[in-house]
């Protein structure tokens, strides 16, 4: 779900959008409504609404792309992990990267490999099921 605020700028309500990168960075899209500030509240809130239907039906679009679904179908998630931090090398600081790596290739890796879960049938559940069971 796509969340979002009106905010105030230059005399008109503006809807800023949360929108996420492919890495999970939110990138807040500011959308001008159209409308003033002064009486039109209700009127910026409603387009505010529309913008958040209409980006959450682009998002939907975009994740049945397939081109990525292809490319991932038979991939399992441990094995995603492995390709998602490959491409953090030189991204982000090397202290972060061996973090990164330590988690990965330690018991995320040997949990969701034993588990065999595919990156398309990933559930918020399996992730749960995992963080229980390194927090119990």
């Amino acid at each position: 779900m796509i969340t979002g605020s009106l905010q105030k700028k230059k005399g008109l309500y503006y809807a800023v959008l949360n929108l996420y990168d492919d890495y999970g960075k939110r990138k807040p899209k500011w959308i001008p409504t159209g409308y003033t500030i002064k009486g039109n509240k209700k009127k910026a809130e409603e387009k505010l609404e529309q913008f958040k239907i209409e980006y959450e039906q682009k998002s939907k679009i975009q994740l049945r792309d397939p081109n990525i679904y292809d490319k991932y179908k038979n991939i399992l998630f441990c094995d995603y992990m492995l390709e998602w931090l490959e491409k953090q090398k030189g991204k982000v600081e090397q202290t972060t990267y061996i973090g990164y790596e330590q988690v990965i290739k330690g018991r995320l890796y040997k949990y969701f490999r034993a588990k065999k879960i595919k990156l398309v049938d990933l559930k918020p559940k399996h992730i749960q099921d995992f963080f229980d069971l390194l927090f119990a």
